[in-house]
């Protein structure tokens, strides 16, 4: 039959910071070129607090209606759709989102497991589950399993689900390697071994044969947007191909399998998985529609546990009658697995098996964990932590399955050190009681059944199962049961610990509404740990959380701004729940002293959200000052006065005081400059000695003044010969007299530019004793100097 794929909205969520976080992936299903989207429901992906979304495919598959021939399929599942999502992420949480293909509102819905996902939230007509660990789970959509029951008898509307499988990020294979084979659709994987170690199936659909005989060391990598029709086995031969994998996301399909009850094919070829092997690991990947058992492979070493078979984190959606789930048998270990079968979904036998961490699902039939039939013996293996989330039958309780099923069992087996623990039946309507155990003696053995150190702990079933008026009208109210066969098929040594069923602990068979016979002895029933259990919510709560991203914070003042040294700013974040600084502060705002970046991230408390940063510059004004400190020039000449240092993006504004207090200088003749960092005074008249200049510079919030500066000008036009080099003079200051070196023509001003000396002689000792204290300058044909008298 053809999977169907079907557009889920799925949306998937993380937090993150441009300012460095761990790196975060997701991987979701693209299209798969040849199969049709889903016709139920809709999906697109993104990253938890992510704005960027991923399109979803989603799978869908279909049972169909039985046919005469008997190709499998059952009339109480006809028309019924299996839609699943399979993505990979990590180092995030994830939100899928589901809404309808249709676009009707989506009224009502609950994740199960129970706290694998979140619960189910409703929003704006559409489903929200979150994930932050790798989980597999079903959404039941408008209370379809939920409301109702749909087992024995059910002659309603088909039945359409969702399942959710969130998984690692498995590893590709390296295309530049010349021993990985990249197939195509339409290609065959090539038949000489050697040319290759790993077969990596390129998006589409593929075909491999029923079966591909995979041979030892080899590997199949199945990503997720591929999907493969046929099964896999090992050589034919005991243990002829070992330590072989199967991995990825990807899709097995056994819907173009007949089925084997037809007998058009062998029906051990129609097994997805079958054989004897050793060291096989198979992980990921969704079986869909198995014609017969899917995982059905033995240990083809006993004893070493370092060659165990590896499955891990495998998935079933099966409509067909014998799609059984795993049949271990011998040296297995699985795990994280999600199974929807037909038939039984854990066959519990040989020895050395451990599953653990599993999810099941029946709708018409099937044991959750059935230990194996007739005279085999099983022994040092577990079986824990499952949730049974619908367990329904569609035919009567007694030959229907049950949740631990010690039944078809022979007298004579050996039965040691089996621990079960921790199952719990989440359905609402579960068809049937948890517990049938029965032995038949057909052989008339003599040899007598030993159970040794058997332990079934805190086996959780909360409802007894659905009243069914055909069912009990013919054989009564089910029930649980243990019959024994005879003396040598006595049902002994089987310990029930802290198990709960139909509203009461289990302290006898009484409270557990069992029926025996006389072949049961010595089944001890213990309570002495029920306070760790707390039906209904066994496996505990999460809770929900919505895609929302908190709106992108703003800092105020924001971008680049500046502060003055000595001073201080606030920066405030726009409101959010919590706040988290660059500082490290976790305030509504902040006060900075410093130059830096500043930024802030707030949170909801799954997403956060950045600010864009603001660059406080420190500004410095201390060291402003203008240059020359004191200017001497005659009239008629052109001086400069300098602003530093230059200050990048500042504004200036000179300033002059002629005895009447400083005003604001503008362009116009003699001034140019007014507002830049160079003040130059053109044409200078008389009027403007013993002047004082300043400037009054500005950066954004800082502004400064420097120290005003003198002007002095002298009228010395009537000389002709302008001064070119500074004078010599010495002692400087001087007290009693000085000497000026090389001078002729000599002139001496006070600072009011009175000449208070003056001579045409070759002097080089003028006697200032007689002086008043101040600064003097000396001008002359060979240069300008000045001294301070004190």
């Amino acid at each position: 039959m053809e999977i169907i794929q079907r557009i889920f909205i799925c949306l998937i969520v993380c937090a993150g910071s441009m300012h460095g976080v761990i790196a975060q992936q997701l991987i979701t299903y693209g299209d798969i070129p040849g199969r049709t989207p889903s016709d139920k429901y809709v999906c697109r992906v993104r990253m938890a607090c992510s704005p960027d979304w991923q399109n979803a495919f989603v799978g869908q598959t279909y049972s169909q209606a039985p046919s005469q021939s008997g190709n499998g399929y059952i009339s109480h599942l006809k028309d019924w759709s299996a839609s699943w999502i399979s993505f990979e992420f990590d180092n995030t949480e994830v939100v899928v989102e589901i809404a309808k293909a249709d676009g009707t509102p989506i009224l009502s819905a609950m994740t199960r497991p129970e706290g694998a996902a979140s619960l189910a939230l409703i929003e704006n007509g559409k489903v929200y589950v979150s994930f932050n660990a790798h989980k597999n789970v079903n959404v039941d959509i408008d209370g379809q399993l939920e409301d109702q029951y749909t087992g024995m008898f059910y002659a309603g509307p088909p039945v359409h689900t969702i399942s959710l499988f969130g998984n690692p990020i498995f590893k590709v294979p390296n295309t530049a390697n010349n021993k990985v084979h990249y197939l195509q659709p339409g290609q065959t994987i090539p038949s000489d071994f050697s040319t290759w170690d790993t077969v990596y199936f390129a998006p589409g659909i593929h075909h491999i044969g029923t079966p591909f005989k995979i041979q030892s060391n080899k590997t199949l990598f199945i990503p997720r947007n591929a999907i493969v029709h046929g099964t896999i086995h090992p050589p034919d031969g005991w243990g002829a191909g070992h330590n072989w994998s199967v991995y990825g996301s990807g899709t097995i399909s056994g819907e173009e399998i007949p089925h084997w009850s037809i007998g058009t094919l062998d029906g051990n070829l129609s097994k997805a998985f079958t054989g004897a092997t050793y060291s096989a690991h198979l992980e990921g990947f969704v079986v869909v529609d198995p014609a017969h058992h899917t995982f059905n492979m033995i240990n083809s070493d006993f004893e070493d546990t370092t060659k165990a078979n590896i499955y891990k984190n495998l998935k079933i959606l099966g409509w067909r009658l014998n799609s059984d789930g795993l049949n271990a048998f011998t040296n297995s270990e699985i795990s994280d697995c999600f199974f929807r079968c037909q038939d039984d979904l854990f066959y519990y036998g040989g020895g050395k098996v451990k599953i653990r961490d599993c999810v099941t699902w029946a709708d018409y039939n099937g044991h959750v964990v059935k230990i194996i039939w007739g005279g085999s013996s099983g022994g040092s293996s577990y079986f824990k932590n499952i949730s049974s989330i619908y367990h329904r039958a569609g035919w009567h309780y007694w030959g229907g399955g049950r949740v631990v099923a010690f039944n078809d069992l022979e007298a004579g087996g050996n039965y040691q050190n089996i621990f079960i623990s921790n199952v719990l039946v989440e359905d609402p309507h579960p068809s049937l009681p948890a517990f049938n155990f029965n032995i038949t003696n057909p052989n008339n053995t003599a040899v007598p059944t030993i159970f040794e150190n058997v332990v079934i702990e805190k086996v959780i079933q909360l409802h007894r199962g659905e009243p069914n008026s055909w069912g009990d009208a013919t054989f009564g109210t089910p029930q649980n049961q243990m019959y024994g066969s005879d003396s040598t098929g006595m049902f002994s040594n089987i310990v029930f610990k802290n198990c709960y069923y139909d509203g009461k602990w289990l302290g006898s068979f009484d409270d557990g509404q069992f029926l025996t016979n006389a072949f049961v002895e010595n089944i001890p029933f213990v309570l002495d740990d029920t306070l760790s259990v707390s039906p209904p919510a066994y496996t505990g709560w999460t809770p929900a959380f919505t895609p929302a991203i908190p709106a992108v914070p703003v800092i105020a003042p924001n971008k680049s701004v500046t502060i003055c040294e000595g001073n201080s700013m606030v920066l405030t974040a726009s409101e959010a729940p919590t706040y988290s600084w660059s500082t490290g502060a976790t305030s509504p705002s902040i006060t900075v002293q410093e130059s830096g970046i500043y930024w802030v991230t707030v949170s909801n408390g799954l997403c956060s959200a950045t600010s864009d940063s603001t660059m406080v510059a420190l500004v410095n004004l201390s060291s402003f000052l203008v240059e020359p400190p004191e200017t001497i020039a005659n009239v008629e000449e052109t001086v400069s006065f300098y602003a530093t240092p230059n200050i990048p993006n500042a504004t200036y504004q000179w300033q002059i005081d002629q005895g009447m207090g400083f005003t604001n200088i503008v362009d116009g003749a003699p001034f140019t400059g007014a507002t830049n960092d160079t003040l130059r005074i053109a044409d200078i008249e008389l009027s403007f000695n013993n002047s004082q200049l300043r400037c009054i510079v500005t950066s954004g919030l800082c502004s400064d003044t420097a120290a005003a500066v003198l002007l002095l000008v002298l009228d010395v036009s009537s000389v002709s010969d302008q001064p070119s080099s500074s004078l010599l003079v010495y002692p400087n200051p001087a007290r009693d007299v000085i000497f000026v070196k090389d001078i002729g023509g000599t002139k001496i001003y006070n600072t009011n530019g009175a000449l208070v000396f003056e001579s045409t002689e070759y002097i080089q000792r003028i006697d200032v004793s007689n002086w008043p204290a101040g600064l003097y300058f000396i001008w002359s044909t060979r240069g300008v100097g000045r001294f301070i008298k004190e």
